[in-house]
Formats: structure tokens, C-alpha cells, sequence
């Protein structure tokens, strides 16, 4: 993605744009997946300027896939980023803090975050491939034992009431 040069990378159901990125500064580093756990720099801001929150000290850490940096704006903003970029985000309430707002922004809120990624912490995946296909696979091995017992002790039933 080209510097200062501004990168659609959502839209909202009317077609408007719902989450917009400006580089300030180009990252070299690597990019980002769903659950890695990230150390980032933030400013969020609304329209007038007004400053909202920002990090504490020199940085924090959020998880990128848990909404923690304003909603799904961040992580689609934090998601295209490499490591070193500096960028704004521009994020329609929609994909910020909503209908509802948040600690110091008000409902139906644009909000633009300024944001720097200064490192992936770790790659720990949220709910990788493999959980997911255990959990599924426990779950159905468990409804299908509760349907057999279930549907053994009706036919039983069944035949001793006639």
C-alpha cells in the first residue's frame, strides 16, 4: 500500500465507506493474522479532534479478532498493517463504537485512531482450525449418544405399552 494515499478497506450496507486506512508511515515488518496478541501505540479521536482515549505509557497490548482497539475498525485497520507502519483509521460508527458509544465517545460516532504496530507479542491463534474441528467433533459425538438413548428408551417404551 502507497503512503499518505487513502485505502478503502470496508464499506457500510449503503455503500458508503466504513473503515478507510492512511499509511503515515510504510511498516517492513510482518503482517498480522486473527488472534496474534499485538503491542501497539493508539490516539482515537473524533471528528472535531477531540482525543478519546490513547495508550497508556508507550503502548499496550490488544488481541487482534476481540474488538479491543474501538471495535471491528481496529482490527480491519490492525489486520492490513505490517509491523513499523504507522496509520489512521477511519472508522464509521458502525465499525467503531455504534449505536450504544463507548467510555468518551458518544453514539453514532465517526472515530479515527491513530495507530502504530510496534510488534506481534505472539501468535497464539483464538480458536484455530484444529479447536474448532474437536469442539464440533464433541459436540455432535455428544448429541448423538444423547439422540440414541433417547430414542432407545422411547422405542422401549413403545413396545412394552401395547
Amino acid at each position: 500500500m502507497n503512503k499518505d494515499a487513502v485505502h478503502v478497506l470496508e464499506r457500510t450496507r449503503d455503500g458508503g465507506v466504513g473503515v478507510a486506512k492512511t499509511i503515515r508511515v510504510v511498516g517492513e515488518g510482518q503482517r498480522p493474522k486473527m488472534g496474534d496478541r499485538l503491542r501497539v501505540k493508539f490516539m482515537a479521536m473524533l471528528d472535531d479532534g477531540k482525543v478519546v482515549a490513547s495508550s497508556p505509557g508507550d503502548s499496550t497490548e490488544v488481541t487482534l479478532g476481540m474488538r479491543e482497539l474501538y471495535g471491528t475498525g481496529g482490527d480491519l485497520g490492525l489486520v492490513s498493517m505490517r509491523v513499523g507502519e504507522r496509520a489512521l483509521i477511519s472508522c464509521h460508527s458502525d465499525f467503531a463504537a455504534g449505536h450504544e458509544g463507548a467510555a468518551g465517545v458518544p453514539p453514532d460516532a465517526r472515530l479515527t485512531l491513530e495507530v502504530s504496530l510496534l510488534g506481534i507479542v505472539s501468535e497464539e491463534r483464538l480458536l484455530g482450525r484444529e479447536v474448532c474441528r474437536t469442539l464440533f467433533g464433541v459436540v455432535a459425538l455428544a448429541t448423538f449418544a444423547l439422540g440414541a438413548f433417547w430414542l432407545e428408551g422411547h422405542f422401549h417404551l413403545e413396545r412394552y405399552a401395547r
